[in-house]
């Protein structure tokens, strides 16, 4: 199975709701039920930017 299988993935707006509420990969991925590199690889086809996390205490 490849990111092109998985609904989320594949279809660029639903992914970019996860992507809107500063998921990261990772949480999208354990959201989801696939792996990180799929999440990365569909948010590298549809040209969508990975969330920005600060380490905490950082504004």
């Amino acid at each position: 199975m490849t990111w092109k299988d998985i609904e989320e993935l594949a279809d660029r707006e639903r992914l970019r709701r996860y992507t809107d509420a500063c998921m990261t990969a990772r949480q999208i991925a354990a959201v989801i039920g696939c792996s990180k590199t799929s999440v990365e690889t569909a948010m590298r086809h549809h040209g969508l930017k990975r969330a920005l996390v600060l380490p905490k205490g950082n504004t």
